[in-house]
This record gives structure tokens, sequence and C-alpha cells, in this order.
């Protein structure tokens, strides 16, 4: 089978997956590049695959990791419900024995409920932040990747930064804010990179720092402009406009809402 059959293949099994999934399996993939250098990584060869040089096993992988992380996702609530309702003296111990907690898509969904609670209780939405922290420490870096490991310890520090900006807890926010970008340095993901400029944007206006508020946040919103992420570059203008005309700039403001 020629290279053009076999990469139309791929993008077929790819699009059959939910957004989430694909994006979380690209991520495995796309970040195996950057640890291949000792050769641990062959067995995706993503560099290769780029230059045609699919391999049968690599179709295999994308197959059965595509598919993990789809039934990661869905046993992920009930996971959640079972890992909550654990006292906190045993959720460590449940989470060394039993190895259907050491998934991504868990500590995806708990960053969700995370980032909800947050915005109606600040302390709930640092707690399960950090639940998120342990249950990540328990993922295996030879199955995910160890950049995309990093950039989901950079996503949890974020969450917990945001759950203190939302207590009003302006310097305990900055300070974790700090570890998420040192961790997300170097990420393939640019998504990631946004993200974090984005909450480091609206820190910077919680501190009344506008200017510096609003330079940040155009960088966030060029790379979800060159992602094609319509839905964040909406919300980046809306944040944009509010930013300006904190600065008194009520027409530029206004030329970002139309």
């Amino acid at each position: 089978m020629g290279f053009d059959a076999k990469f139309e293949i791929l993008k077929l099994s790819l699009n059959r997956l939910d957004a989430p999934t694909k994006r979380a399996f690209l991520g495995m993939l796309a970040t195996r590049e950057a640890e291949d250098a000792d050769g641990s990584a062959k067995i995706l060869p993503w560099k290769g695959a780029r230059e045609g040089t699919f391999s049968e096993e690599f179709f295999q992988i994308v197959w059965e990791r595509s598919s993990a992380y789809a039934s990661e996702r869905a046993a992920a609530p009930e996971l959640f419900s079972a890992l909550r309702t654990q006292p906190d003296g045993l959720r460590e111990e449940l989470l060394a024995s039993d190895e259907r907690f050491h998934s991504l898509a868990l500590c995806e969904h708990i960053l969700d409920r995370a980032r909800e609670a947050s915005f109606q209780e600040p302390s709930v939405g640092e707690e399960l932040a950090r639940l998120c922290l342990v249950v990540a420490r328990y993922l295996d870096s030879d199955f995910y990747g160890r950049r995309l490991l990093q950039d989901l310890e950079a996503r949890i520090w974020s969450e917990v930064a945001n759950a203190r900006r939302l207590a009003s807890d302006l310097a305990g926010a900055e300070e974790v804010l700090g570890r998420a970008e040192t961790l997300v340095a170097g990420t393939p993901d640019p998504l990631e990179v946004a993200r974090i400029l984005s909450l480091k944007a609206t820190l910077r206006k919680d501190q009344r720092s506008f200017r510096e508020a609003l330079e940040i946040r155009n960088r966030a919103l060029a790379i979800y402009r060159r992602c094609q992420q319509e839905h964040s570059v909406g919300r980046e203008l809306t944040n944009k406009a509010s930013d300006l005309l904190e600065l008194g700039e009520p027409d530029p403001a206004i030329d970002c809402l139309s």
C-alpha cells in the first residue's frame, strides 16, 4: 500500500474520533518525536511518518491508542465519583492499587470539574485541581509521553492559579502560574501556550496592569487565530475589548466586538 493510501486511512481513522479524543491522541504522537533522541520512541516513528515512511506497526498503535483513550473517557465520570467518595487517607491507596485510575482522561475530567467549581467555590476548584495532581503522578510516561504529561501538569497548575485568582488571592495565583509557565516552555502544542497566556492576561487585568494584560492577550489571540480556534478567538476578543475599555480606549474596544 502506498504512502498516500495509508495517509488517507490514517485521516479516516482519526476523523472517527470525537474532538477531545483526537486532540489528546495527537498530543501523544506529537510529543514522541522529542523523546526519540535515545531511540526509545522508534515504535512511534512520527517524524518518519511525516516523511512518508508509515509502518504497519505505526497504524496498529494509532488504532490501539486511540481506542484506549476513548475507553478511558467513557470510564472517567464513574472513576471520578468513586475517587471523590473515598476519605482523603484512602485515596492514595486506591490510586496506587487500581490501574483503572491511571488515566489521562480521568485527569482531564477532574480538571473540567475543577474549572466549573472554581466559579462557584474557588476553594473546591483548587481542591479538585490538586487531586488531579495526585492522579497525574500515576500516569505512565512511556504510554502517554513525557512531554504530554508535562503539559498536563502545566494545565493543572494553571487551574490552581485560576482558582486562587477567583478567590482574590492574586499573589498566590501569580506564584503557581509561574510553575505552569516553566512547565509549558518548549511544548509542541501552541494551544497549551495560548491557554497559559490567556490566564496570565486575565490575572494582569485583575492586578490592574491593563497595558501588560493587553499585550499578553494579543499573543494568545494570535495563537488562537493561527490554530483556527474560532470560539477561543471570540472569547479573547471580548476580553480584549474589556482591557481596552479599562485603558480608556472605547473605539478600539468597539472594533473588537464588531
